[in-house]
């Protein structure tokens, strides 16, 4: 059974890995975390840029914790087909919530969509 589990997990973060949007999901999330918001917009795709401010994207983290407490940790990245993308899920732990980040990416891997979510939007409970 041990065996099982352990192949299984195995074979899923090898799945991980070779998805190159994992790593940038991770490197985005760096950015979040350090209100890094100059690389947050030069990550973004091409198309999305005149619909969004770089100072939108000052202090998401920081509007975060106001709301929920202090961040406490992460889970693991989930991928969920949203609106025909695909998108990166980790669920964020807070003092007195948990919300969900998504992150989506075209298909050169630059940012089409950053937000924080209720967890029960994306059908994660």
């Amino acid at each position: 059974m041990f065996l099982v589990f352990a192949l299984a997990t195995a074979i899923g973060l090898a799945a991980q890995e070779a998805d190159p949007n994992i790593a940038r999901a991770e490197r985005i999330f760096g950015f979040l975390k350090a209100n890094q918001a100059d690389s947050l917009y030069a990550n973004m795709a091409d198309e999305v840029m005149p619909l969004v401010s770089r100072d939108a994207l000052v202090g998401v983290m920081s509007k975060a914790e106001y709301m929920a407490g202090q961040y406490k940790g992460r889970g693991p990245w989930e991928v969920k087909i949203v609106a025909s993308h695909r998108s990166y899920v980790s669920m964020l732990r807070f003092e007195r919530a948990r919300l969900a980040l998504l992150i989506v990416f075209n298909d050169a891997g630059r940012m089409l969509g950053l937000q924080l979510l209720l967890p029960e939007v994306l059908g994660m409970d």
